[in-house]
């Protein structure tokens, strides 16, 4: 500017305000943040849904601008026909507010929120109170809401199979085996639900030499906890548990056959229902009976008797039996129409007793008697 004389400036001012966002989720830049004083604005924001990929859903719920003494409210645009981008991707909900500036302008976002409600249990185990949903499964529930989630204490899976609740795991910390549990919804919740995996099984003793007998008694223990069958009878046998499927080994406490007590230091699984095959100290005796010629005594009485009880058996037609006997001494005894017994020490397993008499050794006397008593009055009659 050139001054040739007396010059008189005058500086016009236009008063702007910055936009301040106040929001929850998300972090708001607004190419142009400065408005001037008494002049109206409108802004279309987009608010769809958005996953935030931590177990969080957010969507606008409600928008407010505040500017000096005025308050503003934005209306959810439902023209699809408007195509917004936002990032390369197309905005589906927007939100439309028109203010006029008469001070410093406020926006508040306020925001629906839902939060990832991960619910991991077998099949058919689980379900979730006035719910279409059935775990597993993961939904989003509503921030604040509470829900009441219900579990099977047994779940049968087959005639010989079933699942037992073990434990409720919630965001890491142990409940127990608790059959319900309500939850207030303030953040990603995660609940699974573990199951013991269980068959049906009959134990049955084996020796080394694959002999096979009912037990008087068998006790079992694991992690989990202690198994008993009596008289041979079924029990319920861990397999696994539903989280990390681990399998289940059964430590042999406690074995007893004919009131002795036939432990083995072993651990067994059950691998599936029937029978499983108990380790024990029992051994196969055969027994072969015959009489003082060796003829072999077909049907003849065998009983074998050891510190605990009776084993008792009938020889075959060869007469021979075997038996299935705790291992160590005993006496073992067969009769017919004579009787004899004596020690025995199993294994090995066999062992011959001898009878004084038997039916074919006096079948073969008489048989010898009768033509020698003709020979003789044969020759008397000459």
């Amino acid at each position: 500017m050139r001054v040739d004389g007396p010059v008189e400036v005058e500086a016009v001012w236009r008063r702007e305000y910055q936009l301040v966002v106040s929001s929850r989720f998300l972090s708001w830049n607004f190419s142009h943040i400065w408005f001037e004083e008494n002049s109206t604005y409108m802004l279309v924001i987009p608010g769809g849904p958005q996953n935030l990929g931590n177990g969080t859903l957010i969507e606008i719920k409600e928008i407010e601008v505040r500017s000096g003494f005025e308050a503003y409210k934005a209306d959810r645009i439902r023209d699809q026909s408007i195509n917004i981008t936002v990032e390369g991707r197309r905005a589906p909900v927007l939100w439309n507010v028109t203010f006029t500036v008469h001070g410093p302008i406020r926006m508040k976002i306020y925001w629906n929120v839902k939060y990832a409600l991960d619910v991991r249990a077998p099949p058919g185990t689980a379900s979730m109170r006035n719910g279409s949903v059935t775990p597993p499964a993961t939904v989003f529930i509503g921030e604040g809401e509470k829900v009441t989630l219900d579990f099977k204490d047994v779940h049968l899976t087959g005639d010989t199979s079933r699942l037992v609740l073990h434990d409720v795991i919630m965001d890491n910390r142990s409940l127990g085996p608790i059959t319900s549990v309500e939850i207030e919804v303030k953040r990603p919740v995660s609940v699974i639900a573990v199951y013991r995996d269980q068959v049906i099984v009959w134990p049955k003793l084996r020796g080394q030499d694959g002999s096979i007998a009912d037990p008087d008694l068998v006790v079992l223990r694991s992690d989990l906890g202690e198994a008993t069958s009596e008289g041979g009878k079924a029990v319920w046998l861990d397999r696994y548990l539903t989280l990390g499927l681990r399998s289940v080994e059964w430590r042999v406490v406690k074995a007893v056959y004919k009131g002795v007590d036939v432990t083995v230091n072993a651990t067994v699984k059950a691998s599936e229902p029937g029978t499983i095959a108990i380790p024990a100290e029992i051994s196969y005796l055969t027994v072969r009976v015959r009489d003082v010629l060796g003829v072999p005594v077909p049907f003849a009485n065998v009983i074998y008797s050891g510190p605990g009880g009776e084993v008792k058996s009938t020889a075959d037609y060869l007469g021979a039996t075997r038996l299935v006997v705790p291992n160590g001494q005993g006496r073992i005894s067969a009769g017919l129409i004579g009787t004899s017994e004596g020690e025995v020490s199993v294994p090995p397993g066999e062992h011959t007793v001898v009878l004084p008499v038997s039916p074919y050794t006096i079948a073969l006397i008489t048989s010898l008697i009768t033509p020698t008593y003709m020979v003789v009055r044969r020759r008397k009659k000459e």
